[in-house]
């Protein structure tokens, strides 16, 4: 009785410790996993297919990742916190084809795919009454003059999809359902130090749909 009480408390704080992170292809994605894995956080990252610590994210397909809560569950996770990265510098890279089939593979994989994605974990949190979802955006911030016009029109997409999901979570006003909004210059160590410390605050932030960079003091810093 009382080892299988022991058990039950065990499992419930690992699945506060549980972070989903995407496109496994980013520095961002790399740094902070490792940091996280450090604290003890069990992570699970989006991949071109399916690997030991990656779910396949078929961004040309709608219901890739439909039933993300059960792709967890099979790897004893939760949804708990999920977090969406989007680079605008390093994508400008990894779609640098510049033809109209690329263009519109573009569209479809950074637009699309991360409207679509956030839709289907918005509502799991929004069903389970609980969960963080947190945005990290690096981008271009000087309007410099970019010929990869498909990112820098999917940065700004990002951006807005964000501040607008944002507004949509607190709407609902159930406390355990939060959301961040994070702008990234650097992706380096120390940025993700500071987010992963952000996941112990009981509140991650009171300027909802507003965005805060990485390495910013909260307000609740003394």
């Amino acid at each position: 009785m009382g080892l299988h009480f022991f058990i039950k408390l065990y499992t419930i704080d690992d699945m506060i410790k549980d972070v989903f992170i995407t496109d496994n292809r980013l520095t961002f994605t790399k740094i902070l996993e490792k940091e996280l894995k450090q604290q003890g956080y069990a992570v699970t990252l989006t991949s071109d297919t399916n690997t030991d610590n990656a779910i396949a994210w078929n961004k040309t397909s709608p219901f890739a990742l439909q039933h993300i809560h059960i792709y967890l569950k099979n790897r004893n996770q939760a949804l708990k916190t999920a977090i969406i990265i989007f680079d605008a510098i390093e994508y400008a890279k990894l779609y640098s084809s510049d033809s109209l089939i690329a263009t519109d593979n573009t569209c479809t994989e950074l637009i699309s795919a991360y409207v679509n994605l956030t839709y289907i974990l918005q509502t799991r949190i929004l069903k389970q009454h609980d969960g963080r979802l947190i945005f990290v955006l690096r981008m271009n911030e000087d309007n410099s003059y970019t010929e990869n016009t498909a990112v820098t029109v999917a940065s700004s997409a990002f951006m807005r999809l964000a501040e607008n999901t944002s507004l949509l979570l607190n709407s609902k006003k159930i406390a355990q359902v939060q959301s961040l909004l994070v702008k990234l210059d650097n992706p380096d160590e120390s940025s993700a130090k500071w987010l992963v410390s952000q996941l112990d605050l009981s509140v991650l932030t009171r300027t909802v749909g507003k965005w805060v960079k990485a390495g910013q003091r909260g307000l609740f810093a003394k």
